[in-house]
C-alpha cells in the first residue's frame, strides 16, 4: 500500500475523446495496472490506468480513471461476462477528382 495526493482531475491527455482522468503522486509500479485508488474515507474513487511517459528527469503524473466512469464497464462484464468493444459504422466510396483537389 503507497500514500499519495490527488493533484488534479478531470485530466486531459489528448489521447482521446473520454480523457478523464484523476492525477495523483501515488506510487504505481509497472505490472499492476487496475489497481484501486481510495480516498481517506475508504471508498474506491478510481482504478490505476496509465503511467504518463515524460522526458527523462520529469515528474511522470500516475492517472486513475474515475470510479464512475468505471460503471459501464462494470455493468457489461455484469451482463455479458466480458467487456465489448463498440462498433463504429464506416462506409468506403470511391475518392472523385473533385474530393482529392479538395
Amino acid at each position: 500500500m503507497t500514500a499519495g495526493i490527488v493533484s488534479s482531475v478531470n485530466r486531459d491527455i489528448m489521447e482521446g475523446p473520454f480523457d478523464d482522468y484523476i492525477q495523483s503522486d501515488a506510487a504505481i509500479n509497472h505490472g499492476n495496472s487496475g489497481g484501486p485508488l481510495f480516498n481517506m474515507a475508504g471508498d474506491v474513487i478510481g482504478m490505476n490506468s496509465v503511467l504518463f511517459r515524460s522526458r527523462p528527469g520529469l515528474l511522470r503524473p500516475r492517472l486513475f480513471d474515475p470510479s464512475n466512469d468505471l460503471r459501464f464497464v462494470l455493468d457489461r462484464i455484469g451482463k455479458y461476462g466480458e467487456v465489448r468493444g463498440g462498433m463504429l459504422p464506416i462506409r468506403a466510396q470511391q475518392v472523385t477528382g473533385l474530393m482529392a483537389e479538395r
